[in-house]
């Protein structure tokens, strides 16, 4: 396996986490606080966006300016379009390139990156319905 075919599994399989912790979600449960000071679910999307982006900024050699990424309009509705296009550009990004910085940037910002938000996010899924099956986010 190359680290290219490697990291596609990777990011396979944490897109599949991403999808089913968000799956079900309404509008009303993204803004639930575990503490006042960790982010909501829609947060940890808006927060994913601006990953995405500085991903497709990096592509082209743009550092990103941390922290500047907003999103006006923060409805589930616009948001989750959004978050799966530019999470599906900064795939497309970092798959279809065999060079290091593609590949490092794919493994740190999609892989593990992503899989953090998953943790955080299943946190909150538990917190507001104890029914919610944490183990959903694996495929069989």
């Amino acid at each position: 396996m190359t680290a290219k075919e490697l990291l596609r599994k990777q990011i396979d399989d944490v897109s599949y986490q991403l999808e089913k912790v968000l799956e079900g979600v309404s509008d009303s449960d993204l803004d639930f606080k575990l503490a006042p000071t960790v982010m909501t679910a829609r947060e940890h999307v808006v927060h994913l966006c601006e990953v995405y982006t500085a991903v497709e900024e990096g592509s082209r050699g743009v550092e990103h300016a941390w922290g500047t990424y907003d999103v006006a309009d923060r409805s589930w509705t616009q948001l989750k379009p959004l978050f799966e296009s530019l999470r599906a550009r900064a795939v497309e990004i970092v798959t279809s390139s065999d060079d290091d910085k593609s590949l490092l940037s794919g493994t740190g910002f999609i892989v593990n990156h992503d899989s953090y938000h998953v943790g955080q996010l299943s946190s909150i899924r538990i917190a507001l319905d104890s029914t919610w099956d944490p183990y959903c986010i694996y495929a069989h």
